[in-house]
């Protein structure tokens, strides 16, 4: 998986997380954390259930990534790794994405274009193992 930004907007996507079959992956019960890494991965940012990260349909599968300019204007522009982990009730942690994540610098407007700082509805497909 691999997601586009500009440094100096808000970052948001929408991800819907699906299994082997294609059905979604229910997160209900777990707690979701994100860590984003550059390239010599150096700690960059650490997103989790409400700081970033927002599970806005359990059963669907589907998460919301919201991060504010406030949030990310220390990270410079580049190409980072991230890790999304689910985390269960009795503490098991289990790597459901990887991908990366590249920052672009600066936002760039073309008239009569739409150039939103955001990804369309991503469905990723999470293999192996249940949840």
């Amino acid at each position: 998986m691999r997601l586009s930004f500009y440094e100096n907007g808000d970052w948001l996507a929408q991800l819907h997380l699906l299994d082997d079959e294609g059905l979604p992956v229910d997160l209900s019960g777990l707690s979701l954390s994100l860590a984003l890494r550059d390239r010599l991965g150096r700690f960059a940012m650490k997103l989790s259930d409400g700081d970033g990260l927002v599970v806005a349909d359990a059963a669907a599968g589907c998460v919301n990534l919201d991060i504010s300019v406030s949030r990310h204007k220390n990270i410079v522009p580049g190409l980072y790794r991230f890790d999304m982990v689910s985390i269960s009730g009795d503490g098991a942690r289990r790597n459901i994405l990887r991908g990366t994540m590249h920052i672009r610098r600066g936002q760039v407007e073309v008239p009569g274009r739409d150039d939103s700082n955001s990804v369309d509805d991503q469905q990723i497909v999470i293999s192996g193992g249940t949840f």
